[in-house]
């Protein structure tokens, strides 16, 4: 098929034009774009001394006589080091004139400027192609934008043959090789304030409090509060931050909250670490319940990133909030086998005037069995009629105590054990011990607002253990994908659902592997492919697997292992002396056209994994020449 260029076109639609209907549609040219490729690097493995190559190029552009490029770089992070004009550049072949590419610094930042130009009557370019190569080295970490000059036409232009400009659309580029951020959080101090004592004219002061902040430039936070129990009366920062911290404190007691914006500028460090943030004193305004509440969390790092963070909210009580739970709130032991017992108490907490209780208790009846129900007379007091019934088939308890007079209501802040229960254990498992239909009345009858906290029994073992991690190949080039293999194996006695979670090297991660329904002492292999276009070469990556526990799982020294490594080698170096250049090549020649089986087959060349040796792996051997480690 014969592909028309766009002159050509334009010359048959004048020729055509007489014979054509009244209404033609006419399609608008694509944008003329001047781009970078490739367009962004993102790799946290990107080290010092590592090379880089982008390619300066045009696409949809008609009429190209000469070309210059500004492009800023960030110097802390690269180390300019050539530009050139590639083989087959949009000059390629046709007599052109060009500048030694320069380095200097204004205004804006560092950049480099180059410069080209067809001669006399040099028939121009069209379409889409390479303008030059600029190389760089990796000195530093942080964030480098690789940004043309603004505004477009002059330090950076294209011109036609009548020296005028082309229009176009710029596409910058950025290299970040900065390390991943650990996640930091930030929390309310303390977390919950439950003092019936704190009535309205008192003060009480929490902290705003961060945890594993990194390079932290600028922070910004909301304090949420419900302004018809609480006002603030002062604000101020906490000694987390130096006295060269720029801030501003908003307070308002109409909506309710308090914002901090904060911000430590170079060259003052940045901060890392744990420390108080801010120091908030309110002033209690009537009784009732709120949270406080971070909302609009900002931390910005030193290379003007978000850093990821989670926030934990406060709580503020200064009525009671009755509770009744079960104490010990968990019993885990796997030596708890038939015919052992335990015990459980019941507790009731932060409640006045209680005159009566009543409670069900659900159990797996298979595993636990009820063998005694005991009442106690809470603060002595004995004017009460019990009432309690035990279904060891459904596996409920029920419990209900009226006090009568001339009783004295309970009042208590510290728990209290109202019941005991004892079990006698018949199997091997986990229940909930589910508290649920409670009711606590006061002397008049009427109910009091509470909470009921459940229990949990397991005399099970939860236990997963990684076996094997194994990678497909011990050697692969960079681009390949590489299947890691990993056994776990189920050491407790319930069926397990669980996620292993795969990496190289300490943080680099793969992915996320889920066994699913992995029975008792079941062994189970599964695979995930690891692509490795965007890891460094020439380095040997230690591959390991990471089990995360289950609940309740006690031994969790087998869910991690490291079992194997991968070297990653530069595409293209098939006799792995780090380096792509003719001895690649002519080893590849050598099995030019072969297929496994063939008397020159070598699949050491094979470096597109299809079986046979052509001119897909040459082309791709011959795009690294020159690479080295």
């Amino acid at each position: 098929m014969r592909i028309w260029n766009a002159p050509v076109i334009i010359l048959l639609a004048f020729l055509l034009l007489p014979f054509l209907p009244n209404t033609i549609t006419t399609k608008a040219a694509p944008t003329t774009t001047l781009y970078i490729d490739p367009s962004s690097i993102v790799d946290p493995n990107l080290l010092p001394g590592t090379p880089l190559t982008f390619f300066i190029k045009v696409g949809n552009i008609l009429d190209l006589f000469a070309w210059q490029i500004k492009l800023y770089f960030n110097p802390a992070v690269l180390n300019w080091t050539g530009a050139s004009y590639p083989p087959g550049h949009v000059f390629d072949g046709k007599p052109f004139a060009g500048v030694i590419p320069v380095q200097g610094t204004d205004i804006e930042g560092t950049y480099i400027l180059f410069f080209a130009t067809l001669q006399g009557a040099a028939a121009t370019f069209n379409g889409n192609g390479t303008l030059c190569q600029i190389d760089f080295t990796v000195i530093g970490r942080g964030v480098s934008n690789l940004h043309f000059s603004r505004p477009l036409g002059g330090d950076t232009f294209l011109w036609d043959h009548n020296l005028n400009d082309i229009t176009f659309e710029a596409l910058d580029g950025y290299v970040n090789n900065k390390p991943p951020t650990p996640p930091a959080a930030i929390y309310v101090d303390p977390p919950r304030i439950v003092d019936p004592t704190l009535t309205p004219s008192n003060n009480f002061t929490i902290n705003v409090n961060i945890r594993n902040a990194t390079a932290l430039r600028r922070l910004g936070f909301k304090l949420v509060f419900n302004s018809t129990l609480l006002n603030v009366v002062n604000a101020m920062l906490g000694p987390f931050f130096p006295p060269v911290t720029i801030f501003t404190i908003e307070m308002n007691n109409t909506q309710g909250y308090v914002r901090y914006q904060a911000r430590v500028d170079p060259p003052d460090p940045a901060l890392n670490g744990n420390g108080t943030l801010a120091i908030i004193t309110f002033h209690v305004q009537s009784l009732g319940v709120t949270n406080l509440t971070l909302t609009e969390t900002s931390l910005i790092d030193d290379f003007g990133d978000p850093i990821p963070h989670s926030t934990t909210d406060g709580y503020f009580n200064n009525i009671l909030l009755a509770k009744i739970a079960v104490q010990p709130p968990e019993i885990i032991n796997p030596t708890l086998l038939p015919p052992q017992t335990f015990e459980i108490n019941i507790t009731i907490a932060e409640v006045e005037d209680l005159f009566g209780y009543e409670f069900k208790l659900g159990y797996n009846p298979a595993l636990i069995v009820a063998l005694q129900v005991t009442m106690h007379d809470i603060l002595g007091e004995v004017h009460y009629v019990p009432s309690f019934s035990v279904d060891n088939i459904g596996g409920i308890i029920h419990v209900s105590v009226a006090y009568y007079d001339p009783a004295d209501p309970i009042s208590t802040i510290t728990p209290i054990t109202a019941v005991t229960l004892k079990f006698r254990v018949r199997g091997r498992g986990i229940t909930p011990l589910d508290l649920y239909d409670t009711s606590l009345t006061d002397h008049a009858g009427s109910p009091i607002t509470h909470e009921a906290r459940d229990g949990f029994f397991s005399n099970a073992r939860r236990d997963i253990a990684l076996i094997n991690v194994s990678p497909e190949r011990a050697d692969a080039f960079q681009g390949w994908i590489v299947n890691i293999n990993v056994t776990a194996e189920n050491k407790g006695d319930l069926t397990e659902t669980f996620d292993v979670k795969v990496y190289y090297e300490t943080n680099g991660s793969i992915g996320t592997l889920t066994f699913v329904n992995v029975d008792p002492n079941e062994t189970r292999t599964q695979a995930i492919p690891w692509d490795t276009k965007n890891v460094q070469a020439c380095h040997n990556y230690t591959i390991w697997a990471y089990a995360v526990p289950l609940p309740y799982e006690t031994n969790i020294t087998d869910n991690t292992l490291s079992d194997g490594a991968v070297k990653i080698w530069l595409m293209g170096d098939v006799n792995h002396d780090g380096k792509v250049d003719g001895k690649d090549i002519s080893l590849t020649a050598l099995s030019f056209a072969t297929y496994p089986g063939h008397p020159r087959w070598n699949p050491a060349v094979d470096v597109n994994l299809d079986n046979k040796i052509d001119g897909k792996d040459i082309a791709r051997i011959a795009a690294n020449f020159g690479k080295r480690c």
